[in-house]
């Protein structure tokens, strides 16, 4: 991690632990997110549901809070810093905007809501981020390509498990797959490249190997 990346780190913790409003015990700016967005998935509410409670809550608590108007201006992964570095070191991959760029993410949940249950059910799921930011993260556009049962996670055996996907990814890297283009009727080499995977520490961990 570049000192860069460090001080943006360091901002960006110090701004979620700031009090909600001067005074305010109980909440920081960071923890009231937290809860609301857990309601929000809890309940099934939908962006526009949620917007407008936020502002309601924005516009009811004194002037001096530092609650946002709505859940985090929308950011797309072209504007990172890895994305743009992949455009300078691989330009020929670039040159056909109909390649696709990819999110790798996995982690395990108890199936049975039950956390007594020894029991832990483990995906892969991989994002195209070529999408629009109000759509590349929409569960619709995200494709399952791995379910991992088992009493206890894979742990570094998940490698095991990725092997074929991997083989898959490389393909689609190195080769490309011939594809159809239904809006100009024509055929194009597809490529596809795995830019980050999105985990928590201890499944980077077993990622890594």
């Amino acid at each position: 991690m570049c000192r860069q990346e460090i001080d943006n780190y360091e901002r960006l913790l110090k701004e979620a632990q700031k009090e909600l409003y001067p005074g305010c015990k109980d909440f920081s700016m960071l923890t009231l997110i937290v809860e609301l967005m857990q309601l929000k998935v809890r309940n099934l509410i939908t962006n526009k549901c949620f917007d407008e409670l936020m502002g309601i809550l924005k516009r009811m608590l004194p002037k001096e809070n530092q609650l946002l108007p709505t859940h985090q201006v929308m950011r797309h992964p072209a504007n990172t810093i890895v994305w743009k570095k992949f455009d300078k070191i691989y330009p020929s991959f670039v040159a056909e905007s109909r390649n696709v760029r990819l999110g790798l993410a996995t982690d395990g949940f108890n199936p049975f809501g039950d956390m007594n249950k020894p029991y832990s059910m483990w995906l892969v799921v991989v994002v195209p981020n070529n999408l629009p930011p109000w759509m590349c993260m929409k569960k619709e556009f995200t494709m399952l390509t791995l379910l991992i049962p088992g009493k206890h996670e894979p742990g570094k055996d998940i490698d095991v498990y990725l092997c074929l996907l991997i083989d898959d990814l490389k393909e689609l890297w190195k080769i490309g797959m011939h594809t159809y283009d239904k809006a100009i009727d024509s055929t194009f080499n597809l490529r596809a490249a795995v830019l980050w995977t999105i985990n928590d520490l201890p499944a980077y961990k077993n990622l890594s190997g």
